[in-house]
């Protein structure tokens, strides 16, 4: 019975969604999905956009993070898995920023996930990669206890996933592995100058074309499409994020 539903104007609506809805938000090209959803403030006169969280960690979630994080060494975390099994990088790969991590900057290694069988797979063969070993928390975390995770950590490493957007609502900087979908859309969103993106070069070499002749947000889900990203690449946004 709403006289107005307010809905994503038809270009960028997904599930026919815009059937259902009798007004509009502004219809704005190649925005982030965060700058895409602040369309709904700003069609109620909101101008303002305040980025809040504000996600509740309960103090059982502090404590344990406290008890299992080291108290005198930086914090790198190693979230190696997306949903989307294409937009994971190699766990050669990660070991190789995880050994860096260690022997450079001395640091504390941690490995997050889920409990699904790729990523306790993946967990079993960073570590058994790893010259340093790393602390592997995979598919041992609640939500809140890898959010507290996350909040005392002062990196975290991961491709386009939940958990970086988590990290980003602790404030907690995160280098994002890009290389399947366009970072400019769903990067982490207070770490555009920490993104490895391979996405522009792995576009050009399925489609021939740049970004921009193609719709908003293609994905690329070749296999093998994430080896562009090298060890090198994410160890380099490392230093520049612990350098600042």
């Amino acid at each position: 019975p709403a006289k107005m539903r307010l809905g994503i104007e038809k270009q960028r609506a997904k599930d026919l969604q815009w059937l259902f809805t009798n007004h509009k938000i502004a219809a704005k090209p190649q925005q982030h999905v965060i700058d895409s959803l602040f369309g709904f403030t700003e069609a109620l006169g909101i101008e303002e956009h305040l980025l809040e969280w504000n996600i509740p960690i309960s103090d059982e979630a502090k404590k344990y993070a406290e008890q299992t994080l080291s108290t005198d060494k930086k914090i790198l975390v190693i979230s190696p898995c997306s949903s989307m099994s294409y937009r994971n990088w190699t766990a050669e790969g990660y070991a190789a920023v995880a050994d860096y991590a260690v022997k450079q900057h001395d640091m504390q290694v941690v490995l997050c996930g889920g409990p699904s069988v790729i990523e306790l797979e993946y967990g079993e063969k960073i570590s058994d990669l790893c010259h340093h070993k790393p602390l592997n928390l995979i598919g041992q975390t609640s939500i809140k206890q890898l959010l507290a995770i996350l909040a005392k950590a002062d990196v975290v490493v991961a491709p386009d996933s939940g958990p970086a957007h988590l990290a980003t609502a602790v404030d907690t900087p995160v280098i994002g592995l890009y290389a399947c979908t366009n970072p400019d859309r769903a990067r982490p969103y207070l770490d555009a100058g920490l993104v490895v993106n391979k996405y522009p070069e792995a576009i050009a070499a399925k489609h021939g074309k740049s970004i921009d002749e193609l719709p908003w947000g293609i994905r690329v889900r070749d296999e093998g499409t994430m080896e562009r990203i090298q060890p090198g690449d994410v160890i380099t946004k490392l230093d520049q994020a612990l350098a600042e």
